[in-house]
């Protein structure tokens, strides 16, 4: 007799965690190098004091081979912290049956292995744990895009903690000019080079084309409104999203190195929310600036609209595309955004790593509408950061 519904769904979701605890404890005992279970996407500025991470190198080396004799003799040492991985594995144990949802949204095998490793880098970081892209691999892109685009050093500090300062580079754009601004390498890498808002696996395609309408939720320093402004020609239009002062001074500047791209995008100065008409406090962090709603501020504040009575405001009849990203208030952002996406039914390219439950509250909302989505995942850096979930309605043609 054929298993029931209900007994193949708890099939899946043993099966499911079941292969991760396998995987994880299978990767655990394998010999990896270095003692960090994280280490920033950030390398050392070509000129000037190296940190002192790079002064240790050489011990570092040294205590490498010391580890892979040790670990050629059977005395592996696990790099990364139990406590912290039986933490991880405790709340993805708790999670499960979102996580489990999750999987059976996801359109394809390569989502779904996406997810998968991700859970794995929570709990054994980048060493045992590597993601498609490897940090030794990152960190040679940023190396190479420092090396070859970059026209000017430190030219913006920013308030961000880990990326400060911005240097001036001059990006190829396949189909157009290269796109000049400030920026980091780490952005040029993940959206320029990786293409992080365009899921392109297993014969499928989510991203942005030609024509298209495209709302860049979180503007923050402008390379992903310029990145989307080349792709959408001369018919497209961008409205990009930012409110912190700082940050919106770079992106004016990088707007006025890129006229012909500039004529495309529109800066709106408010917040996107689920609600319009509130005022909420501002913390000022670079690309990690994010906003208050408990009523604490720092002084600046900014007004807030829906993704609903933008698209109403702006008499928006087509709308392709939305990318979000907004430091972990991204389900705010579509609990404002239900009708237009019942309406319009654009692709979606959302940030899913701010909170360890994103991957599970994200799609549900989404899916929880009815509107037929397909979702997809991907991450374009050599840790959780930059993961992104895409949707597609079955009506989207790209």
């Amino acid at each position: 007799m054929a298993m029931s519904e209900q007994a193949q769904l708890e099939a899946r979701r043993t099966s499911l965690y079941q292969q991760l605890l396998r995987e994880v404890l299978g990767d655990a005992h394998r010999y990896a190098p270095g003692v960090e279970q994280r280490l920033p996407t950030r390398i050392a500025a070509a000129s000037g004091p190296l940190p002192r991470r790079a002064a240790r190198s050489g011990r570092e080396h040294l205590r490498d081979l010391i580890e892979r004799t040790a670990a050629r003799a059977g005395f592996s040492r696990r790099h990364f912290d139990p406590r912290v991985a039986a933490e991880h594995l405790t709340r993805i144990a708790e999670l499960s049956e979102g996580f489990d949802c999750t999987l059976d949204l996801l359109a394809d095998e390569a989502s779904k292995r996406a997810l998968l490793d991700l859970l794995k880098l929570r709990v054994l970081g980048p060493y045992h744990a590597p993601l498609r892209t490897t940090s030794a691999a990152y960190r040679a892109k940023q190396a190479e895009v420092d090396r070859e685009l970059r026209l000017e050093s430190a030219t913006f500090e920013v308030s961000d903690p880990w990326f400060s300062p911005l240097s001036l580079y001059r990006v190829p754009v396949p189909g157009g000019p290269p796109v000049t601004l400030h920026s980091h390498s780490v952005d040029v890498v993940s959206v320029f080079l990786l293409h992080q808002y365009s899921y392109g696996q297993d014969g499928r395609r989510v991203g942005v084309g030609p024509g298209d309408v495209v709302l860049d939720v979180g503007g923050c320093w402008g390379d992903t409104a310029l990145y989307f402004a080349s792709l959408v020609g001369p018919t497209g239009k961008v409205y990009t999203f930012e409110f912190d002062p700082e940050s919106l001074a770079i992106l004016r500047a990088n707007l006025s190195l890129n006229p012909e791209l500039a004529r495309r995008i529109e800066v709106v100065e408010q917040a996107l929310w689920d609600t319009s008409g509130e005022s909420l406090g501002i913390i000022q962090a670079g690309r990690m600036t994010h906003v208050q709603s408990d009523g604490t501020t720092s002084g600046l504040t900014v007004p807030t609209v829906t993704i609903d009575d933008f698209v109403d405001r702006t008499e928006l009849e087509q709308l392709d595309f939305v990318k979000m990203d907004v430091e972990g208030v991204e389900m705010n952002v579509l609990r404002g955004a239900t009708r237009a996406l019942a309406e319009l039914r654009p692709r979606l390219g959302i940030a899913a790593y701010h909170r360890d439950d994103d991957l599970v509250q994200i799609p549900e909302l989404i899916d929880s509408l009815g509107l037929g989505y397909r979702f997809f995942l991907n991450t374009y850096s050599a840790v959780e950061e930059e993961t992104v979930l895409f949707a597609t309605a079955a009506n989207s043609s790209t």
